[in-house]
């Protein structure tokens, strides 16, 4: 099976990480590609697993209309099969693909950012007072 990995942060998280433990551990004979931003140090990880042809540079947390563009190309170029996005701004992308190319959407929720959020909200959404 062709699987294609999306994340809009490559940089220091738990997201990051766990999409590598994905990577690392992915059952034998599925063939791996990553759309990623070119952040460090989980992009040259990525690279180093799966070699630079099978990363597709997207924009660090922002959409953008051509990496969208490059994405589909790719997903069928290669016949890959399933979109497994990551996080809020991957998951936009995964969706939009699942919706215009053959490929499946799985997405993984990783949380929200209540830090961002107003103290009344964040604290009747959350029970939170941080």
């Amino acid at each position: 099976m062709k699987i294609l990995f999306l994340t809009v942060r490559a940089d220091l998280g738990g997201g990051p990480e766990h999409l590598l433990q994905l990577i690392a551990h992915a059952p034998e004979g599925s063939e791996v590609y990553v759309g990623c931003p070119r952040d460090e140090p989980y992009h040259q990880r990525y690279v180093d697993f799966l070699g630079a042809e099978r990363i597709i540079e997207i924009p660090h947390r922002s959409f953008k209309l051509s990496a969208l563009r490059a994405l589909a190309r790719v997903i069928r170029q290669q016949g890959i099969a399933v979109v497994h996005s990551h996080g809020k701004g991957a998951g936009l992308y995964g969706r939009i693909l699942a919706a215009i190319t053959p490929a499946q959407s799985v997405h993984t929720f990783h949380g929200l950012h209540v830090a961002n959020m107003a103290g009344r909200r964040r604290q009747s959404t959350f029970g939170w007072r941080g």
